[in-house]
């Protein structure tokens, strides 16, 4: 059940690009409890990349490296689609993250459902408080 005092993310689809299994399966309840209508998950670039070619989404988390990959060619796909996007990592995220995507929010994981909700914000994915 989500929690009524966190905002609540608009009727959106959310592409998760994550491989831990256990990491995407939490993110994808956590924004499902928040409101999103749609939560696909892709664990490797090619998986994502495919996604993103025939799938709309209003937004995604992005993990920096998939199986010891970087995700440099899913995060240049959402990009170009203009689709909003926010990497996640383990990591220390220096030099981990191209200079012209330093600007993307990043929240270091493991994250608690607060900092998803401002990771989102941040996306343009809540809802309006009215």
């Amino acid at each position: 059940m989500a929690d009524l005092s966190l905002p609540a993310v608009r009727s959106i689809s959310v592409l998760v690009v994550e491989d831990h299994v256990l990491i995407a399966l939490d993110l994808e309840n956590m924004l499902l409890d928040l409101g999103a209508t749609q939560v696909s998950v892709a664990n490797s670039v090619d998986q994502a990349l495919q996604l993103i070619a025939t799938t709309a989404f209003d937004g995604a988390m992005l993990d920096v490296r998939l199986g010891g990959i970087a995700s440099l060619p899913v995060a240049i796909a959402l990009r170009d689609a203009g689709i909003p996007f926010a990497f996640a990592t383990g990591y220390s995220a220096a030099g981990m993250i191209p200079e012209e995507f330093r600007t993307q929010p990043l929240i270091p994981k493991p994250f608690q459902q607060q900092e998803l909700v401002q990771v989102l914000g941040l996306l343009g994915c809540l809802a309006a408080v009215t």
